[in-house]
């Protein structure tokens, strides 16, 4: 009898449940290619399955099943990823808990300490998961596994990372496994993720790679992007959005250009959304450039702002020059293209008027391209790792020792020492009012309910967040009282 491995997709927040179709689980899809042949993946995905306890029983009870892998982000994800994990102990003891993701990559030990995890990934699963499941076989020990931390005893070991992986010589991601009726209904638009590279070579002080260690650089061939791309085409004929989710997608721009080049020549073309985008590699473009991105159906991209202060780019190592930045949106709004631009507030050392300033830098945005869209202005997040958490650490933050105590970190509820109480809700306001100031609710194909509602309330979000009128903010708290905080 074949052996079966458990993915699962833990619970996220509110706006990604807000869309018309869910966005496909990349994470746990790219998994099953490092599972060898004679182990089958099965996928749940808790965000948009709600029998998925009987799903994940029924399945257990079989008895074949060698391991429940989760993929886990910081934050709010952690206390749905807890209650699958306890689930799993109650209903199989014997069953090895497994959780990758970002989370466990920048907190291995105090992941793996946890009494409801057996096993902490770090980095990617496809360089691990194949000696993993050597080991949860029995065929060697874990302490020969690389990429893993695991409890033995009352110690924690934490083994050496496994080496990247060569992203040419992957199998395709196989978007076959996923249930049709849920990622792609009838009548709905569907948004699928595609990875094109891996990492980023630059040093921000403030981001998750440089605490992951996932700054090499590594990426598909052009013509292996596009059979990718098209074979998700191919798989999802109601595709409304295909987002490149690279964290450096024009790190080498002609390898970009050149996709852009055999997409048009493959077509057909569907819309299609470009993150990790700098605002230099917009500026390097010519206008011919632009142009080929908006034939090949690029209708987005992302570009990662983060302040509008001078003094604070260099103080998070981001170096974005700011007029560039404002010409840019020009550029992009000619071009046809939408502008995505990423904001946060609350680093270190960063004055009240500083936080101002890239408030204001959101408003000159949309007056500027009145198509831009601005992401929801997060709170920073101190990494370990990072060149800022330095800087933290010498302000005092600290993370709580338990993982339990983790699911309370999240970019709209900043924990740190140096943003006192009322900052703490000025910055949550501010994250709420942000997420409904431009057309971004209707970019995400939700229901036309919500994208009615989001747009009746836009005159009052931007008056709000422009003007600094945060007092009883009466909307956020109905909001929250509707939906809840995981937003």
């Amino acid at each position: 009898m074949a052996e079966r491995f458990v993915l699962i997709f833990p619970r996220t927040t509110l706006l990604d449940r807000f869309k018309q179709a869910p966005t496909v689980p990349l994470p746990i899809l790219a998994a099953c290619r490092g599972l060898p042949p004679d182990v089958e993946p099965l996928l749940i995905d808790q965000r948009f399955e709600p029998d998925w306890r009987a799903r994940l029983a029924a399945i257990l009870e079989r008895g074949d099943v060698i391991g429940v892998g989760l993929s886990v982000l910081t934050g709010h994800p952690i206390a749905p990823a807890l209650e699958i994990s306890r689930f799993v102990r109650q209903r199989a003891p014997g069953v090895s808990v497994v959780w990758g993701g970002k989370h466990p990559t920048l907190f291995p030990e105090q992941t793996a300490r946890s009494p409801h995890v057996d096993v902490a990934v770090r980095r990617e699963a496809e360089a691990v998961l194949p000696s993993l499941i050597e080991a949860l076989r029995g065929q060697c020990d874990l302490a020969d596994v690389p990429g893993v931390a695991f409890k033995r005893g009352n110690e924690v070991v934490r083994n050496p990372d496994a080496p990247y992986v060569d992203l040419n010589e992957l199998p395709q991601v196989p978007y076959n496994l996923l249930d049709k009726a849920i990622y792609s209904p009838p009548g709905k638009s569907t948004t699928v993720f595609v990875e094109t590279s891996r990492g980023c070579l630059k040093r921000c002080g403030y981001c998750y790679h440089s605490g992951a260690g996932t700054t090499k650089w590594r990426a598909l061939e052009p013509e292996r992007a596009v059979e990718q791309m098209l074979a998700v085409q191919r798989e999802f004929p109601n595709l409304g959005l295909l987002e490149v989710v690279d964290d450096s997608f024009f790190h080498d721009l002609q390898r970009g250009l050149r996709i852009m080049e055999l997409k048009i020549e493959r077509g057909p073309q569907v819309p299609m959304q470009l993150q990790g985008v700098e605002v230099r590699n917009v500026a390097l473009m010519n206008d011919e450039q632009l142009a080929l991105l908006a034939r090949a159906g690029v209708r987005r991209v992302d570009l990662g702002v983060e302040s509008g202060s001078d003094r604070v780019q260099k103080l998070i190592n981001k170096g974005v020059d700011l007029e560039s930045a404002r010409t840019q949106l020009v550029r992009l709004r000619r071009a046809g293209i939408i502008p995505w631009c990423n904001l946060i507030l609350g680093f270190p050392d960063e004055t009240a008027q500083e936080r101002r300033s890239t408030v204001l830098f959101a408003r000159d945005a949309l007056r500027i391209n009145p198509q831009t869209q601005i992401s929801p202005i997060y709170s920073y997040t101190p990494y370990p790792g990072t060149k800022l958490f330095e800087r933290a650490r010498e302000l005092g933050a600290s993370y709580p020792e338990d993982i339990e105590g983790m699911a309370g970190f999240h970019w709209s509820n900043p924990q740190v020492p140096w943003i006192d109480e009322r900052t703490r809700r000025e910055l949550g306001r501010l994250y709420f009012y942000s997420i409904f100031i431009d057309g971004k609710i209707a970019h995400y194909h939700s229901n036309t309910l919500v994208r009615l509602a989001a747009r009746l309330f836009r005159p009052v979000a931007r008056y709000r967040l422009f003007r600094h009128r945060l007092g009883l903010p009466l909307a956020k708290w109905a909001f929250e009282l509707a939906f809840g905080k995981d937003y």
